[in-house]
């Protein structure tokens, strides 16, 4: 994943999170990603995710 995949990734993932009342922490390091996400309680998780391929 590119800076500008990224970046991408953050500008719709705030729109989207503004519009469903979430807040969210992202930490990306290499092909790690760890999500956090807070909102209404049917919609609170924690995702870890291992980017495979590229």
């Amino acid at each position: 994943m590119t800076s500008a995949d990224i970046s991408s990734l953050v500008e719709r993932s705030a729109a989207n999170n503004k519009e469903n009342d979430i807040t969210e922490l992202l930490i990306a390091t290499g092909e790690v990603f760890f999500q956090i996400l807070e909102g209404p309680d049917d919609r609170n998780r924690i995702v870890a995710k291992t980017r495979q391929g590229k």
